[in-house]
């Protein structure tokens, strides 16, 4: 949304991208109580009185649910250029950049999946984590809707993977993976 002054690098660290759509405690089972109260919370989380005090909320994206979130989530799909109106100016800004670096954390049980810190989710109308799509296959991605292709294109696109739990990693990680390579001036 912002890019003045001019962003010239994003460096995102375990970010919800597209969404969260699992409880914590469930990651990784297929056990059917899990799969309920995912879908309960996927209907609670888009009602006004979660959603306008909610964070959380804002970053949840039902698979099962396509038509509400899209008309009830107030973050996400707008800055996604999910919705019928597009908004330029998001893209616009994202093909502006001269990187992108997307730190997904190894052992993420906070942002679910953790595929969603390289823009990749789940298809709609499925929870299973074996049916993840990368982002080069989802929706956003082949309709160019941020810009995440056209930056793909000209390999300003980085994916890293932190070895770590979500946000806990160590001064040395920054220092090595992110600080040297990216913020630093070249020597």
């Amino acid at each position: 949304r912002c890019n003045t002054p001019r962003v010239k690098q994003l460096i995102t660290f375990g970010a919800q991208h597209m969404g969260i759509a699992d409880i914590p405690a469930c990651v990784g089972t297929d056990v059917i109580l899990c799969k309920q109260m995912a879908q309960l919370l996927g209907r609670g989380a888009y009602l006004p009185g979660v959603r306008d005090v909610s964070i959380q909320a804002q970053y949840f994206k039902s698979p099962t649910a396509k038509e509400a979130y899209l008309a009830s989530n107030i973050f996400l799909p707008d800055i996604n250029n999910e919705r019928a109106t597009k908004n330029a100016t998001y893209r616009s800004n994202m093909i502006s950049l001269e990187r992108l670096v997307l730190i997904k954390f190894e052992y993420d049980f906070v942002v679910v999946p953790n595929d969603s810190s390289w823009f990749a989710y789940y298809p709609w109308g499925n929870l299973s984590r074996k049916n993840i799509l990368p982002m080069n296959q989802t929706e956003g991605y082949l309709n160019d809707w941020i810009g995440l292709r056209t930056l793909d294109a000209a390999n300003k696109i980085v994916f890293k993977t932190c070895p770590a739990m979500h946000m806990k990693f160590s001064m040395k990680y920054f220092h090595d993976e992110v600080l040297v390579p990216y913020l630093m001036p070249p020597q």
